[in-house]
């Protein structure tokens, strides 16, 4: 009979939460996998029979069992952060394209759009549209309601 990797010690409380995971039809998969190695192993599974058993390799067992120990129920159900392309614009070229969106107009018209202030600025269309998503910018709508002068709507 083969050895198991380890056999994990639950902590209280921590089966019940574990089964409730596996079982319920919402937890992402990913999460529910997680869930049956920790449990495998704490029922004295061997690893070889996790691995086939869940159809994951033996450095994933390890990795999910190495995490509960170190940090419990929430180091299965949390992704680590992941490193992402460095971003390539500046804090400093962001701020000046918010100022400019905000304190001027553009000569062709009454308002900036994404490709107006990227041919301003040279920068990508796509990446104004994310600086002004994110900061909550819509230079196209207008900021007040403006009554027409116009004499069949006064009265």
């Amino acid at each position: 009979m083969p050895l198991p990797i380890r056999i994990i010690a639950l902590r209280r409380g921590d089966r019940k939460r574990l089964e409730q995971l596996v079982r319920a039809r919402t937890t992402a998969q990913r999460v529910v996998e997680r869930a049956k190695i920790v449990l495998a192993s704490a029922g004295g599974e061997a690893g070889n029979t996790i691995c086939a058993q869940l159809g994951v390799s033996r450095p994933t067992v390890s990795r999910w069992l190495d995490r509960y120990e170190a940090e419990g129920l929430a180091g299965l159900t949390a992704d680590r952060p992941r490193a992402g392309r460095p971003k390539r614009i500046t804090v400093t070229d962001e701020a000046a394209i918010i100022a400019r969106t905000l304190d001027t107009a553009p000569q062709t018209g009454t308002h900036w759009s994404t490709r107006l202030m990227a041919q301003a600025t040279g920068h990508h269309h796509a990446t104004i549209a994310r600086i002004w998503r994110a900061h909550g910018l819509k230079p196209h709508r207008v900021k007040r309601f403006k009554l027409s002068r116009e004499l069949p709507f006064v009265e």
